[in-house]
């Protein structure tokens, strides 16, 4: 099976562009391409990958900026089976690519595979993950995914990225969980492997205000108001984060946008 990784970047991190890029370099698996979308500094883009001849690159030069455009422009000219999300700052480890592919290959009605990041400078997970291996039975799980986690199968009746969601949009973030949660209405398989595939330095978070807003966008999407109210309440007794203004106004934004 190809595997095609899809790499959106504004070409302002060059080095950690050269460590991605090296780090596939490394695959055991060899049968990949690399798509990178470029929405700035094209040119500074196309130097670094010169470097890199030995693999099989595709550069696709957008002027217009958008994580989920990018994204979806990158998926439209991949030719492999399996897309792999990937961002210009993680970086794989040698085996990557042959678990994902090897997951894949002995399930057959796998459609979208979750699986662990890990912070190589801290040795520390991301986030707090499963040890067992498990079938996705609710969407509700799949609230605290992160897109470099995700790899699936490429099909024409595979939902794409929303605009409206993820950096340079109306709603800054949450891009991958509207496309796990749109897919998994849609009827998609999904498994999550407790298997390291990819670096990532663990982030703070900021824009606090911002993901908020888009969380409450997610929930005028996907859920009904009284689900949204429980999240909210949620945060106030167990975070004492009080988020309804941010919330409702994503919420209300996102409503306003489809009316």
């Amino acid at each position: 099976m190809k595997v095609s990784i899809v790499v959106p970047t504004l070409g302002n991190r060059l080095d950690e562009i050269r460590r991605l890029i090296n780090s596939l370099t490394m695959q055991q698996y060899k049968n990949f391409e690399v798509v990178v979308i470029s929405q700035e500094n094209h040119e500074i883009v196309s130097e670094i990958l010169k470097a890199f001849r030995e693999l099989r690159i595709v550069h696709l030069r957008l002027d217009k900026r958008g994580l989920s455009y990018a994204r979806n422009h990158g998926i439209a000219q991949a030719n492999g089976e399996i897309i792999l999300l990937s961002d210009d700052d993680c970086w794989y480890h040698s085996k990557s690519l042959e678990i994902i592919v090897t997951e894949f290959l002995k399930n057959v009605e796998l459609d979208i595979l979750l699986t662990k990041i890990h912070d190589f400078d801290q040795d520390i997970p991301y986030k707090k993950y499963s040890y067992k291996k498990t079938k996705i039975k609710s969407k509700y799980s799949l609230l605290s995914k992160s897109s470099i986690e995700i790899a699936y199968k490429k099909g024409y009746d595979a939902f794409l990225f929303d605009e409206k969601f993820g950096l340079g949009a109306t709603f800054s973030c949450c891009e991958e969980i509207d496309f796990l949660i749109t897919n998994f209405d849609n009827n998609k398989t999904f498994f999550y492997v407790p298997e390291v595939t990819v670096f990532h330095p663990k982030k703070r978070i900021e824009n606090r205000q911002e993901r908020v807003i888009a969380k409450g966008a997610i929930y005028a999407k996907h859920f009904n108001w009284f689900i949204g109210f429980l999240v909210v309440a949620r945060d106030l007794l167990l975070k004492r984060e009080n988020n309804l203004k941010a919330f409702m106004k994503g919420y209300s934004l996102y409503k306003r946008s489809t009316n």
